[in-house]
């Protein structure tokens, strides 16, 4: 049983542990064109584990609805390759930044 403080945190736990982020970075919600790597990701949205979880996590909130549930999971899958060691967007190095210098401050 994975559990959680919550519903968000429970359904996070439980895609982290059925979906490694290298598995999970092949996915997104619909299978649409991803415009950043311009690939073709996989739909989660059809798959049975989607079923499995959805089903899991009510069984824990019979009230949660299956849109926050879908909402849930596109922001997981969205962050993964993060996870798996990818560079962030707002990373000073490839904005073209200069990381500032703790005693660089406005003297």
């Amino acid at each position: 049983m994975v559990g959680g403080t919550d519903t968000d945190n429970l359904i996070r736990r439980m895609l982290a542990a059925a979906l490694t982020n290298g598995l999970a970075s092949q996915y997104n919600w619909a299978g649409k064109h991803d415009k950043r790597c311009f690939s073709t990701k996989k739909p989660f949205k059809n798959t049975a584990m989607q079923g499995c979880l959805l089903a899991a996590a009510r069984q824990c909130d019979h009230k949660m609805s299956q849109m926050h549930f879908e909402d849930m999971v596109k922001s997981w899958l969205r962050f993964a390759p993060n996870r798996q060691g990818g560079i962030p967007r707002n990373a000073p190095e490839q904005q073209g930044a200069v990381p500032r210098s703790p005693d660089a401050g406005g003297k």
